[in-house]
């Protein structure tokens, strides 16, 4: 999946971060394979109570300011004109009236995604959440750091890092650098529920099958996996084409990567007119599907890509099994 830009990308950022994995492991026994799995709480005793606290504030706050100056010139929305625009896109938008929720951003279309503030352990956090997918958040942390709960991401902002609890508002009043980093973040953010509102629909669309795991992935997609002896592991990932917003793929492939395995599938499936169009560069794949005509988070939208999932579901788990 392509990462938009300066979103777990910052060199000097990532830097920081590996010598705070290094820490995980090196002091705390921090299995680094597992740590996707887990709640971060534990790691606050690590990353805030020890000699090592402000020099990570210091670093952090430095690496921003770097990385900043090095970024190409841009239009920037003030703070006002952020949350006019994000009004305008359907969030509703509750900004400095709280100094325990200085912001919180919700929708009242049906989608649960929610981005706020806070004051955890000592700091000031951002957050964001989607009700009942653990992916959500795991893939956020993955891409940018922070910690997770279950389905919440969230980070502290090296720029509000010494803020005292009940001090954020002045802070963010008087920094225009923070203000740009939460407005950021926020975007992006925002862009991220509203891929998985998206693909939830798929997901609840075609509800639940036998034999099938079915679950998100990095927001837009939405995995379907299946196996047997004969054919190993199955999977279908359904996601917006890039080079076509209206359009849906879906792709067929074997997770062991194993060509003869999926043209087994393929053509007992009655598909055998695509093994010649596997590709091998990436993954084990073939496109099988092109849904057509489609506009985001419509209720055609989900029942038409569930439709088709739904069918090759059916014929993957039955058709020409012995």
């Amino acid at each position: 999946m392509k990462k938009q830009k300066s979103q777990g990308n910052i060199p000097l950022l990532e830097s920081l971060l590996g010598v705070v994995e290094a820490l995980k492991i090196d002091l705390y026994n921090v299995d680094v394979e597992n740590d996707g799995n887990m709640d971060d709480n534990d790691l606050d005793k690590m990353l805030f109570s020890s000699a090592i606290k402000t020099n990570t504030i210091n670093n952090f706050q430095k690496a921003y300011v770097e990385t900043a100056d090095e970024e190409d010139a841009e239009s920037k929305d003030t703070w006002s004109q952020a949350i006019k625009k994000w009004q305008s896109q359907g969030w509703e938008v509750k900004a400095l009236e709280s100094e325990d929720c200085p912001l919180e951003i919700t929708r009242n279309d049906g989608n649960p995604g929610k981005i706020d503030m806070g004051f955890h352990n000592g700091h000031y956090c951002l957050q964001a959440g989607y009700e009942g997918d653990s992916n959500f958040s795991k893939c956020l942390k993955w891409d940018n750091g922070g910690r997770r709960q279950y389905d919440l991401w969230y980070e502290f902002p090296a720029l509000s890092m010494d803020v005292p609890q009940g001090g954020f508002i002045d802070k963010f009043k008087s920094s225009p650098e923070l203000q740009q980093y939460i407005i950021k973040k926020v975007n992006y953010l925002m862009e991220v529920i509203k891929k998985e509102h998206r693909t939830i629909q798929w997901m609840k669309a075609v509800g639940e099958h036998k034999d099938w795991q079915i679950f998100t992935w990095y927001w837009s997609t939405l995995a379907c996996e299946w196996q047997n002896d004969e054919e190993g592991k199955v999977y279908m990932d359904t996601m917006p084409d890039d080079k076509d917003s209206s359009k849906v793929i879906v792709k067929l492939g074997n997770r062991a990567n194993n060509v003869e395995m999926l043209k087994r599938t393929l053509e007992r499936i009655g598909h055998a007119d695509k093994t010649n169009a596997i590709d091998t560069t990436d993954n084990c794949y073939v496109t099988i599907a092109t849904i057509d005509s489609l506009v985001p988070n419509t209720e055609a939208d989900a029942n038409t890509v569930a439709g088709k999932l739904k069918e090759l579901i059916k014929d993957i788990t039955y058709k020409n099994i012995k």
